[in-house]
């Protein structure tokens, strides 16, 4: 096979990093609108009232706040490629970990490290776009990829009214 020209494959790795980048700004609303329709059913599960599964949204935004606090000027120290696997790891992991919670502390507590995965991703996103992307490309790209935030809220939307209508899924897996 041959390869493209070097012009060409240039835009096509852009237009890679756009997906990707576009993909993981995504997660936030995701993460969110997914979970919030749940929220009364979490009362039962968890034996709960709803003043503490609310207090979950706010561990979930401090933990944001904090990544994209801590995270950046990590980033800025040890380089941008490492830091962005370690927050999308971070995600990765206490989002499994919150879907696997037995009980309400450990339930706020992984909500709280996936905020502050992706709170990290957050800052790993914006820094390689200002990094790679070229300054005439750079504001369609900003735009671009900051723009699928929506994307995610959407997908999040319909996907709790999907996953989430009574007897679709027993409580205790699907909420």
């Amino acid at each position: 096979m041959i390869a493209p020209p070097p012009a060409q494959a240039s835009r096509l790795r852009r237009l890679e990093l756009l997906v990707l980048l576009g993909a993981l700004q995504a997660f936030a609303p995701l993460s969110i609108d997914m979970y919030l329709p749940a929220m009364p059913v979490m009362e039962g599960v968890f034996h709960v009232s709803t003043r503490a599964v609310q207090v979950t949204m706010v561990t979930f935004l401090l933990g944001y706040a904090l990544g994209q606090s801590l995270y950046g000027p990590i980033t800025d120290r040890f380089g941008r490629k490492r830091l962005f696997f370690v927050t999308l790891g971070v995600y990765v992991l206490a989002t499994g970990a919150t879907a696997l919670s037995t009980d309400f502390a450990t339930f706020a507590l992984f909500r709280f490290m996936t905020g502050a995965g992706i709170g990290g991703e957050y800052s790993a996103i914006n820094s390689a776009i200002q990094e790679l992307i070229p300054a005439r490309y750079r504001g369609r790209t900003d735009l671009g990829v900051n723009g699928s935030f929506w994307v995610g809220a959407a997908l999040g939307a319909i996907g709790s009214s999907l996953l989430l209508q009574p007897g679709r899924l027993p409580p205790d897996i699907g909420w």
